[in-house]
């Protein structure tokens, strides 16, 4: 059972490179619930109703839930803010809807 959560951009970044830059590692985080948390990314594009295009990243965070079934968070960032220095605070107390973290159980 998947449960899919997006946040999306509001505007498109300011600039866009060429070639979209190289995907951040997928790593296990600790979520500030104490849940084990899969992070992994992939490259995507947006189109705004002016029919603009735009690279963005989809972040997605793994997670388990009471029944042992794997779900996941979305969101979505813009290409430059994957240097952020808060990133992983913010994933970190991202809502994770149905976690069970009282199993500890691994994901990935």
């Amino acid at each position: 059972m998947t449960l899919p959560v997006s946040i999306q951009l509001q505007h498109p970044p300011a600039a866009e490179p060429d070639q979209p830059p190289r995907l951040p590692p997928a790593r296990h985080l600790i979520h500030a619930s104490g849940c084990p948390v899969y992070v992994w990314w992939a490259h995507g594009k947006r189109q705004n109703r002016a029919g603009r295009h735009w690279r963005c990243w989809f972040v997605y965070l793994e997670y388990r839930l009471a029944n042992g079934d794997n779900a996941y968070v979305q969101q979505e960032l813009g290409i430059d803010r994957v240097g952020d220095p808060e990133l992983w605070q913010r994933l970190a107390r991202t809502p994770l809807p149905g976690a069970c973290c009282v199993a500890r159980q691994s994901v990935g």
